[in-house]
């Protein structure tokens, strides 16, 4: 399908070599040599899902098919990515049953709870920071429970209207727990207050942590959330390929009965051009027909009057 909108700037030979690499193994089958040959030559352009591909090509048991410099440095990846999972698993536990204790509602949102509902593990999902979205009505109680539990701040906001989220961070286990606590979607004006807490909260999904029940967001909050994530960036940002895989993998997981549900949804909240742009350029990872009927969908769903009002949006400065 045509884009529609104007997305983020995107490598366009890093995402060439993901795609050539990434459709295959969606699909369940093998990439090509060629495509194989492109990840040797272009390893640092794909790093944010070498992860996915490490694991994959160990599992089918390609990764002995690269020379041992890339191997060995594919198996670096997932063995850093491990570390790091045992200490965001415990954190996130230990982080939700704090806000359970205290009567405060909360979603995992972004990477972390993708990576445990969307991808084969969470290895797969490399992220620094975990995301998780707080009742706005208890922010100042989440921030005090912080504060008591060790956590320094870490990025200063000027003022909850004007942004919508805090940067904290915590050592554990000789490594840093880095945490972005949101009171909305997106610090840009244009997708504030677009979707509510209290909606998502009730259409939230249990997703088990570090042998927790955690709650995250639905299949269709989640790629709104996705979508809303990439169209929010400053504008000199580069799209990194896993983003994409991100919005990809929800899509395909979504039946018709949840996509016109996360339809209404995009409509009734006036993200429906966001979500229209970046399941376009997903979409080239692949053909699964749930993927290929909800991009239709969000695209015809989108006129064109309210994709330009949306393309202006975007170029001002503090959209």
């Amino acid at each position: 399908m045509p884009f529609l909108g104007q997305p983020q700037p995107i490598d366009h030979e890093s995402w060439s070599v993901a795609q050539d690499l990434l459709r295959p193994m969606l699909s369940g089958q093998r990439p090509g040599p060629h495509a194989l040959l492109a990840l040797e030559r272009d390893l640092p352009g794909l790093a944010s899902v070498i992860p996915f591909i490490a694991w994959r090509l160990k599992k089918t048991g390609e990764l002995t098919e690269l020379s041992k410099a890339v191997a060995s440095r594919m198996e670096d990846s997932l063995r850093q990515q491990s570390a790091l999972h045992l200490i965001q698993e415990s954190g996130i536990r230990e982080l939700f049953e704090l806000f359970e204790r205290e009567g405060i509602r909360a979603l995992l949102i972004k990477g972390h709870a993708i990576g445990r509902t969307h991808y084969p593990s969470p290895l797969c999902r490399p992220t620094s920071d975990v995301d998780v979205w707080v009742d706005p009505k208890r922010v100042d109680d989440a921030e005090g429970l912080l504060r008591d539990s060790g956590y320094e701040i870490t990025q200063r906001q000027s003022g909850r209207l004007w942004h919508a989220a805090s940067g904290w961070s915590r050592q554990a286990g000789g490594m840093t727990f880095h945490l972005d606590l949101h009171w909305d979607i997106s610090n840009r004006w244009y997708f504030r207050h677009r979707l509510s807490f209290e909606d998502a909260f009730t259409r939230r999904r249990l997703i088990e942590v570090d042998g927790a029940e955690v709650s995250a967001p639905g299949d269709g909050d989640a790629l709104i959330i996705a979508c809303v994530h990439l169209a929010a960036m400053d504008p000199d940002v580069t799209i990194e390929s896993r983003w994409l895989l991100d919005v990809y993998m929800l899509m395909k997981s979504m039946s018709p009965s949840t996509q016109s549900s996360m339809l209404e949804t995009c409509i009734a909240t006036h993200t429906i051009e966001a979500c229209a742009v970046y399941s376009g350029l997903a979409i080239s990872l692949g053909e699964h027909p749930n993927a290929l009927q909800l991009a239709a969908a969000l695209g015809a769903a989108s006129i064109g009057s309210r994709i330009r009002k949306y393309d202006k949006t975007l170029g001002s400065r503090f959209f």
